[in-house]
């Protein structure tokens, strides 16, 4: 059981790791953040996705299962599902909203003319 606690971890960890190498790489190479988080979160979706799919669709017949011997599978892969799912949509969409955050959110409030200077950067 514990193995399922950790396990979603396993997968969605390196997810959000190469979304923000992603990030930085397409940054050093004179993206604008917006844009590089937007492209990076577009690129690692359909891996993510796949990744994700492959495993729930895997382990459905055990989560389901009420055969003899499905009293310790069926724990364990309800876990894994749960986990796996909400895991990898916190790293498509949390993630990618967070490292904007960080990026500007703590900066000073800007003026005007600061405004209007951030808009024609993102456009």
């Amino acid at each position: 059981m514990v193995f399922g606690i950790f396990y979603p971890r396993f997968i969605t960890k390196p997810f959000g790791v190469i979304l923000v190498s992603l990030v930085e790489q397409l940054r050093k190479e004179g993206v604008s953040l917006r844009d590089a988080i937007a492209r990076s979160a577009l690129i690692r979706m359909k891996p993510a996705l796949m990744t994700m799919t492959v495993a729930v669709a895997g382990l459905i017949p055990a989560a389901l299962s009420t055969a003899i011997g499905s009293q310790s599978q069926r724990p364990l892969a309800l876990v894994i599902v749960g986990g796996l799912i909400p895991g990898v949509m916190l790293a498509l969409i949390v993630l990618p909203a967070m490292f904007e955050f960080f990026e500007y959110g703590f900066r000073r409030k800007p003026k005007v003319e600061d405004a209007a200077k951030f808009s024609r950067e993102d456009s």
